[in-house]
């Protein structure tokens, strides 16, 4: 991917993370609900960037190239971003939101 997609993700992360802080922050006890729809926003807008190239790379490595298996890296970065968003926010907020 190019530096410009890298850098939307980027930014919609760090987007999804301040809707959580804000939402922490002007709600006492934050719906668990409200802070899923901020993480699926981010997500929805992370796989509008990269899903092109992920159909092209599919289309045009057949057979040549194995398409590796991203579950194990995913998983790790989904529990190691979790942590940081949790510790992020209680420093903020003093709340894990």
């Amino acid at each position: 991917m190019d530096r410009a997609a890298l850098a939307v993700i980027a930014g919609l992360g760090l987007t999804g993370l301040a809707g959580t802080i804000v939402l922490a922050t002007i709600v006492d006890d934050p719906p668990a609900y409200g802070r899923r729809a901020a993480a699926l926003a981010a997500w929805g807008g992370m796989w509008l960037v990269q899903r092109s190239r992920d159909r092209s790379f599919a289309y045009y490595a057949r057979g040549e190239e194995p398409y590796a298996s991203l579950w194990w890296p995913g998983l790790a970065a989904v529990v190691a971003g979790g942590l940081l968003q949790g510790l992020v926010v209680y420093a903020i907020t003093g709340d894990v939101a």
